[in-house]
């Protein structure tokens, strides 16, 4: 007991010199190797990493030539696992819009809808005027999109009826105001239609059809951007194959949104989480951890329903009761000078709370139990395997092209990694983790028939229901509410916990303005929103 006590003190005296080794000149340390490869999956040429297109297949690769440099074996002498990808659309690289000769942005100042078919939108045309086989230009002032739960459904439905009326291509207008504004997150998806699309935002409609307005025509001048993604996509695997009965898997998904018309670089979600992956990878192997197999794998397809992890658990049943745990790394890039850190999935074994303890000396912990989170941690947690989740936190450059590379805390990331590290060590003194149940917060979230779009922080155990961050363009994004705010009361009703903002939302009436009393920094303050109907194309589209 002595010796194996002195063992363990050794060897966490080694873990804790990791981020203050001096290297020599010419050897990166492993904040620099984390700084590179951070920069270099939110470069251009990796177009954003959406899952099925070049971009990804380039982050692949050069995931794979990481494991190679650090000297990990593919698992099963192979480190790319193809699966069947499905869904997902990406801009065309020839892909322009103009309008009376200026060119328009994209992703920002205009969207292709994504049931939209065709591939040209060209024409004389003036906002009213509908021409047979002509471009018609219509102002959602005149469609009263607020009337519905489900302004999207709207456009759809009247698009569809233009069809009939032989309307070549379809530009809506918002000449309302910015809170109408579409983005490329949480578009709704319909049955195809047989002509092109596209939604101007409400900026853009006063710089390039307001001044126009005089002309006799407006001239409309465009490519369609919209791409199918779908066919084969890959996992990244590299095994530490000791011949072991059991395994440990250490995760993070590197796909991202892509190129929108606008580069999404994901820095911290989830280049982030990547680095750190590749940084436990190579300690792992340089301190020789040798009672457990350890799998380390880079997924993709984590925007669409996890399909990377779904792929990786199909193709490896015969693992499951052989998996000990799984650790997921996701945005830990961005840890704040309070260092709070949010680990989810603690509950699922009694393992993770004695040695997260051990392993902690500066973290201030945000303690979720619950072995379903909002990654991929939910479906090993499914399959009865102990998870535990590991980040700084969300921010409001969630899924925005806002996370970019130079906001990253790239010491932060080390000390992550050093404290995960230390967590695998104790790991790799024990036999196979014992599994619990935990309580589910998301079969709460499940009963909303109502939502505004927020993810929660399940860790806040104070009265209230914090804020994790909201989805983009969601209600509770377009009325200001932040990261860190806490709700405190919905309409009449009081928010002490979950079940209280579940019952406040389900219980108020869709497109009927309510108020909203959030706290943050100390301060109370009022938001002003109406509710939307939850749906398969509401919040858990927008999350997943």
């Amino acid at each position: 007991m002595i010796r194996i006590s002195f063992l363990f003190i050794c060897v966490f005296a080694v873990f804790n010199s990791f981020a203050w080794k001096v290297a020599p000149s010419n050897i990166p340390t492993p904040s620099e190797k984390i700084r590179f490869d951070i920069k270099e999956l939110c470069s251009s040429q990796y177009e954003g990493r959406l899952s099925g297109t070049n971009g990804e297949e380039l982050s692949a690769k050069y995931i794979e030539k990481r494991f190679k440099t650090i000297g990990i074996n593919g698992y099963k002498n192979k480190y790319q696992w193809a699966y069947n990808f499905k869904g997902g659309t990406t801009i065309g690289k020839d892909a322009y819009f103009k309008i009376a000769n200026k060119s328009i942005n994209i992703g920002q100042e205009l969207i292709f809808l994504p049931y939209s078919n065709g591939n040209k939108m060209s024409g004389l045309a003036m906002p009213k005027v509908y021409e047979p086989n002509n471009v018609w230009l219509v102002p959602i002032s005149t469609l009263n999109l607020n009337s519905t739960y489900s302004p999207q459904k709207l456009l759809y439905e009247f698009a569809s009826k233009c069809v009939t009326k032989e309307a070549s291509s379809i530009l809506f207008l918002n000449d309302v105001d910015a809170t109408q504004d579409l983005n490329m997150q949480g578009l709704e998806n319909f049955t195809p239609i047989a002509i092109p699309v596209a939604f101007l935002n409400f900026k853009a409609y006063k710089e390039h059809i307001i001044p126009n307005l005089k002309s006799d025509w407006i001239d409309i001048n465009a490519s369609l951007g919209y791409e199918s993604v779908s066919g084969v996509s890959n996992n990244v695997i590299a095994c530490i194959d000791n011949k072991a009965p059991f395994y440990v898997i250490v995760a993070s998904h590197y796909d991202h949104l892509g190129n929108m018309g606008v580069l999404y670089p994901g820095a911290d979600y989830n280049a982030s989480g990547v680095a750190a992956m590749l940084a436990l990878a190579e300690q792992v192997k340089n301190y020789g951890l040798k009672r457990f197999n350890y799998l380390f794998v880079a997924f993709s397809g984590n925007e669409f329903d996890f399909q990377g992890a779904r792929g990786f658990i199909q193709q490896n049943e015969f693992l499951n009761n052989s998996i000990t745990g799984m650790i997921n790394l996701e945005m830990v890039g961005r840890l704040d000078d309070k260092k709070q850190l949010y680990l989810t999935g603690v509950g699922s074994s009694p393992f993770w709370g004695s040695s997260i303890q051990k392993a902690n000396t500066n973290f201030l912990l945000h303690i979720d139990s619950s072995g379903n989170g909002y990654n991929d941690i939910r479906l090993f947690y499914e399959k009865n395997i102990p998870v535990l989740n590991i980040s700084s936190g969300y921010t409001q450059d969630y899924k925005r092209y806002t996370d970019t590379e130079d906001k990253m805390n790239y010491n932060g990331i080390v000390d992550i990694v050093n404290f995960t590290f230390k967590i695998i060590a104790d790991i790799d003194r024990q036999t196979k983790l014992i599994f619990n149940q935990t309580n589910d917060n998301f079969k709460f979230l499940s009963k909303l028939k109502n939502d505004i779009g927020v993810l929660h922080d399940f860790s806040f155990n104070q009265n209230g229901c914090r804020v994790a961050t909201t989805l983009p363009n969601s209600k509770a994004d377009k009325a200001g509410i932040m990261s860190g705010d806490v709700i405190l009361k919905i309409g009449s009703f009081t928010i002490i916990d979950i079940d209280d903002y579940v019952e406040a939302l389900s219980k108020s009436t869709v497109g009927k303005e309510m108020t909203i009393v959030v706290k943050r920094n100390k301060v109370d303050y009022k938001i002003f929103l109406s509710l939307y109907k939850n749906s398969k194309n509401a919040i858990f589209n927008l999350i997943f």
